[in-house]
């Protein structure tokens, strides 16, 4: 758990590229919802048929029918 006296700003930059503050989010967040947030953050999501569906298909760089490796 974090132990925080000040709030915590949490930044993300969604391109590698140029700096555009439109990529960006910064909120700020004390202690205790940073441990909410992280926790959250931790928590795997829950399988939908979607992403079953992703997970089965056979990658575009696989050219062969056999999925046994």
């Amino acid at each position: 758990m974090h132990q925080a006296h000040e709030p915590i700003t949490i930044g993300s930059h969604a391109d590698p590229g140029p700096y555009d503050s439109r990529d960006q989010a910064d909120f700020t967040l004390d202690a205790v919802a940073f441990d909410a947030f992280q926790a959250l953050l931790d928590q795997p999501p829950a399988p939908t048929a979607g992403l079953r569906r992703t997970l089965r298909a056979r990658p575009p760089w696989n050219t062969t029918a056999d999925h046994s490796e």
